[in-house]
């Protein structure tokens, strides 16, 4: 409830069209046993038929199944017609796991709350890992080269050509509250909106996939551009990771490094160079991650459940805990 999805997508539409909203704070043991739940007689509680969360719900979701023996993910959520995550990206794990455990495919979109809802992957139809879709009727997007500020021709897939994702349409703001030299710097001379995030465009399944942020999830190491959500993707896909953020340290040599911050799964054990190894075999060695920190803990989030790598990246001041 801390931004458009929640207060738009999730409460405001279930209400315009007549449904019932339940709250409850957040308990991955209470959902699943919520949704297993079945309407009796004389219970005004009815059975969930739309389910929304952003990714880290997901991730909880799954991470207590092991409590629960005796639950059929499948089962629980037969009353379910559509599951939907947003406000940050959802691992390509996250998604396939889901759907071998419940059958459901997770619908993902794209948006911000300076414009809700940009990019949807279809209700209807093929839906993709790692992808947001495409622009939703009455929107306009485009990928701009960051250096030039020209528009990206869509035929154009190679990695070293993605750009800035703005968008154009009745739904963009107007104008940041007496901001107006945020405004003015956000908005290119056509009217689109600078989102701050990097994007490419898949002209083979017709969809874009976002990158990160321009600020903080695109890493430039030894000349190349580099997305931390792209190598997030590959190392979840670890037997032993948990939980993971990736991102860019400062070097003096190679401008950036990337950095591991994980936690692991219970009774694991993980060395940097075990899985830079395990790396070699999944990624360019230039995406392998040269710097390491474990965490005993969940990794810090805030409020919206996302993780903030522009503070995570002071854990590497500390020498003694970094491993390299």
């Amino acid at each position: 409830m801390h931004h458009v999805h929640g207060v738009i997508n999730k409460l405001c539409c279930a209400i315009w069209s007549g449904a019932s909203v339940e709250f409850i704070r957040f308990n991955p043991i209470k959902v699943w046993e919520r949704l297993a739940y079945r309407n009796i007689a004389n219970d005004s509680r009815r059975d969930i038929t739309l389910f929304m969360g952003v990714p880290t719900v997901y991730a909880k979701m799954l991470e207590v199944m092991p409590q629960l023996p005796n639950l059929q993910p499948s089962d629980a959520m037969s009353n379910i017609r559509l599951v939907v995550s947003g406000s940050a990206a959802l691992p390509v794990s996250i998604f396939n796991r889901w759907k071998e455990l419940t059958g459901h495919t997770i619908l993902e979109r794209y948006g911000m709350s300076e414009f809700a809802m940009a990019l949807s992957n279809p209700l209807e139809g093929e839906r993709l890992p790692g992808y947001v879709g495409r622009p939703l009727p009455s929107v306009e997007v485009k990928i701009i080269d960051e250096d030039t500020g020209e528009p990206i021709p869509k035929g154009v897939t190679d990695e070293s050509r993605s750009g800035e994702l703005c968008v154009r349409g009745p739904t963009v703001f107007s104008e940041y509250w007496r901001k107006p030299h945020a405004t003015a710097e956000c908005f290119s001379f056509d009217g689109f909106f600078k989102t701050g995030d990097v994007a490419e465009y898949d002209a083979q399944h017709d969809s874009y996939e976002i990158l990160g942020r321009v600020s903080a999830d695109i890493i430039k190491s030894g000349g190349h551009k580099l997305s931390s959500l792209q190598i997030e993707r590959v190392l979840l896909e670890h037997k032993d990771i948990q939980e993971l953020a990736v991102l860019g340290v400062p070097d003096e040599t190679y401008g950036e490094r990337v950095g591991l911050i994980c936690r692991l799964k219970p009774n694991a054990t993980l060395l940097l160079a075990d899985l830079q190894s395990w790396c070699k075999q999944h990624m360019a060695g230039y995406k392998i991650p040269t710097l390491m920190i474990v965490l005993d803990e969940e990794i810090p989030k805030n409020a919206m459940g996302k993780v903030s790598k522009k503070q995570l990246v002071h854990f590497f001041d500390d020498h003694e805990n970094v491993e390299h």
